[in-house]
């Protein structure tokens, strides 16, 4: 009597199966959003600018990128408009309640606000997000560059990172395939 025999690639091909549902379900689930009933409704919030030049334009253009990336991956997302940047800068300065009700009043479930750093050549990204419910905490995320033209790569990675956390996704970062048994041909349907 032969005992069934499991194949390298029959394994591999198991694996990457089981790999793929798993990402098409994460698809499906950020698709239809916390409710199941729609997308995720983000609020990002004007960044806060620490530099000694003149930098004022990255408020929105930073929370624009984050926008972009986060609306790519199946987020609805909400920014402030040029005439309400320093009112929203104030907001973002008060506590978290208050944070947490102007992303309320703008019908999202989820706010972002940070700030940006230049000091020299090097910079920091410092993003926080919350959820609306009372009590949730905040999020933290940071990441840094040199020279401001790697800003919006490393913008990018770092909404990619907020993503990951919004729509509760996991990142594969290990697969491991162990024995090389093999299956006889006949019981491989």
């Amino acid at each position: 009597m032969h005992k069934p025999r499991l194949t390298f690639s029959c394994v591999l091909h198991i694996w990457f199966g089981l790999l793929l549902l798993v990402l098409v379900g994460s698809a499906a689930l950020a698709a239809g959003g916390e409710d199941g009933q729609g997308a995720i409704k983000v609020l990002v919030m004007p960044f806060e600018v620490n530099a000694q030049d003149d930098l004022s334009n990255l408020r929105t253009q930073i929370a624009g990128v984050l926008a972009q990336r986060l609306e790519k991956e199946g987020a609805v997302t909400i920014t402030v408009q040029a005439p309400d940047v320093e009112a929203a800068l104030k907001t973002t300065a008060a506590s978290l309640d208050e944070i947490r009700s102007k992303a309320r009043e703008e019908g999202a479930q989820h706010v972002i606000w940070g700030s940006f750093t230049l000091i020299g050549t090097i910079f920091s990204l410092d993003v926080r997000m919350m959820s609306v419910l009372p009590g949730a905490p905040a999020e933290r995320f940071f990441a840094q560059g040199q020279n401001l033209e790697s800003l919006i790569t490393v913008a990018n990675d770092l909404a990619d990172q907020i993503g990951l956390k919004l729509f509760e996704r996991q990142l594969v970062t290990e697969i491991r395939i162990q024995g090389n048994q093999r299956i006889e041909s006949d019981a491989i349907l």
